[in-house]
C-alpha cells in the first residue's frame, strides 16, 4: 500500500480532513473584541448601465440598520453609457447619513478591476 499524497489528499482523505480540521480551530477562536456597531463598513459596488435598478439599491442602503455614520459607500462606475453617473451624483448630494459616499469611473470597464479600484480607495 502506498501513503503517496495525491493533489490534497491520500486514498483515504486524510490530509483534507486534517486541513479542515486546521481551518475550522483557527477560525473557531476568532473573538471580537470590539462593539461590532463601531467598526466602519466599506460598500463597494461596481457598475455599469444600472439606471433601472440603482433606485431599489440605494433605498436598500438606506435602509440598512446598522449605523450609517459607520458606512462608507464606493461606487465604481465602468463608464456607464445610460443615467447611472446622474443617480449617482444625485444620491452623492441629497445624503446626510453615510458617512461617505464617494463615485469612481473605472476605464477598465471590467469587475474585477471595478472592485480592485473600490477597494484601493476604501478606508
Amino acid at each position: 500500500m502506498s501513503s503517496k499524497v495525491s493533489g490534497f489528499q491520500d486514498k483515504n482523505g486524510k490530509v483534507l480532513k486534517i486541513m479542515i480540521e486546521w481551518w475550522k480551530e483557527k477560525f473557531r477562536r476568532v473573538v471580537v473584541t470590539q462593539n461590532v456597531e463601531s467598526l466602519l463598513v466599506s460598500i463597494v459596488i461596481s457598475a455599469y448601465n444600472e439606471e433601472k435598478y440603482l433606485p431599489g439599491l440605494i433605498e436598500d442602503l438606506k435602509n440598512q440598520t446598522y449605523p450609517k455614520e459607520n458606512i462608507e459607500i464606493l461606487f465604481i462606475n465602468a463608464m456607464s453609457t445610460d443615467g447611472t453617473t446622474a443617480i449617482i451624483q444625485q444620491f452623492i448630494k441629497e445624503d446626510t447619513e453615510f458617512n461617505s459616499i464617494r463615485l469612481y469611473n473605472n476605464p477598465k470597464k471590467n469587475q474585477a478591476s471595478g472592485f480592485n479600484l473600490g477597494v484601493k480607495h476604501s478606508v
